[in-house]
């Protein structure tokens, strides 16, 4: 082989790799391979064998030994075919670096995820000032239509959360076992977005890095009728309403056993809508020493409407508030969920010792002279009988 193109190009001892997002579409007799990646540009054979060949790097292989499995006429013209995958982003090298830390990989990724939040509303944006004209614009210089080019993109978010959600059940029973709740573990105490706040004797739940990192969209990883008390303060405003928040307290309602007692903290927003009616501007600065803003020297109007969950940007999303909550609200939506005996309270008052438990949110603290900026609500669940 001396002389032939595998001893001449030292880049083929490169290690390569499918990208995950790579997808493959039969178009017009033709085999199209693409990558998210590639922007919009594709490899196209005819050879259905050449395209199952190339989907074979799905498991890691090294260039070199592809080639040297490939008879001598066909070298030059494979080398070529995988230097021009590689250039679509198609393959790409994998194996040749070690996995950096995932605790590292995991803060990276923050940023990353921030701006694709704001990335696809802008494309959505593009997509609805454009209409029509933009499918007819792309078909003509384009291998991709328009539509075919989203569901790559979509594809690809879709494969990673299937991923991602393969991990779930095996993440969630390590940390349950690490704290001791087992699959008949009864009269439990959930401290729901705990927030670094954790409660001694209390199953504290929040994303990670909490005792029980989970996300709430997955359910409460509970027997139903395993808990004794429920406690969560300024949580139910970070979930989109009502199918969000909804949901959670359905399963609040699941795993709190008959007799069971629910707290709720959240932002008074009845109380806010009062200070702003009066022009109460004491409120207000008070209010604006405890919560910074983004917005210097916000108006009312800004504290107001931040509060209660208007105007956060797609990228502030994930943990800005998204409603707001009077009493009346809030007590519908505990009577949907099952719920009975919704009452109003007050700071660390509960007939349950246990529920005396504000003191571990600092939000649940804040207060405008003697009256606390939160809305204190209990609920329960109908004894058996």
């Amino acid at each position: 082989m001396e002389g032939s193109a595998i001893a001449v190009d030292r880049r083929l001892a490169r290690i390569l790799r499918l990208m995950p997002d790579a997808c493959l579409r039969i178009r017009r007799g033709h085999c199209v391979l693409y990558s998210a990646h590639g922007g919009g540009k594709v490899f196209r054979t005819p050879d259905q064998r050449l395209a199952l060949w190339i989907m074979g790097f799905t498991t890691p292989r090294s260039a070199w030994q592809v080639l040297r499995e490939c008879p001598p006429p066909q070298q030059q013209s494979i080398g070529a075919i995988l230097e021009q995958l590689c250039e679509l982003g198609i393959l790409v090298e994998g194996d040749a670096i070690p996995d950096p830390a995932p605790e590292a990989e995991h803060f990276a990724s923050e940023p990353a995820m921030a701006s694709l939040i704001d990335s696809v509303y802008r494309l959505a944006s593009d997509l609805r000032g454009l209409g029509p004209a933009a499918h007819e614009g792309l078909h003509d210089h384009a291998e991709l239509t328009l539509r075919e080019r989203i569901e790559s993109l979509l594809a690809c978010v879709d494969s990673l959360r299937s991923d991602l959600a393969a991990l779930r059940v095996p993440v969630v029973k390590r940390q349950l076992n690490a704290l001791g709740v087992k699959p008949d573990s009864r009269d439990l105490r959930l401290h729901i977005g705990s927030g670094g706040f954790d409660l001694p004797g209390w199953v504290n739940i929040d994303s990670w890095p909490a005792p029980l990192a989970i996300s709430l969209d997955w359910g409460l990883p509970f027997a139903s009728a395993s808990s004794r008390f429920v406690f969560l303060s300024h949580l139910l405003e970070h979930l989109f309403y009502s199918g969000q928040s909804q949901h959670l307290l359905e399963e609040i309602r699941r795993v709190l056993q008959p007799g069971g007692v629910v707290r709720i903290v959240v932002p008074d927003i009845g109380q806010c809508i009062d200070a702003y009616a009066a022009n109460d501007t004491e409120f207000f600065a008070n209010r604006q020493a405890h919560w910074s803003s983004s917005v210097d020297n916000p108006t009312r109007l800004e504290q107001f409407l931040s509060y209660a969950g208007a105007g956060p940007g797609p990228s502030q999303l994930i943990e800005s508030h998204k409603y707001g909550y009077d009493f009346e609200t809030l007590q519908r939506c505990l009577l949907r969920a099952g719920f009975v005996n919704v009452r109003r309270c007050n700071y660390q008052s509960s007939a349950f010792a246990e529920l005396r438990v504000d003191h571990a949110s600092l939000n649940a603290h804040a207060r405008n002279g003697e009256r606390h900026y939160s809305l204190f609500v209990e609920a329960d669940v109908v004894r058996a009988g």
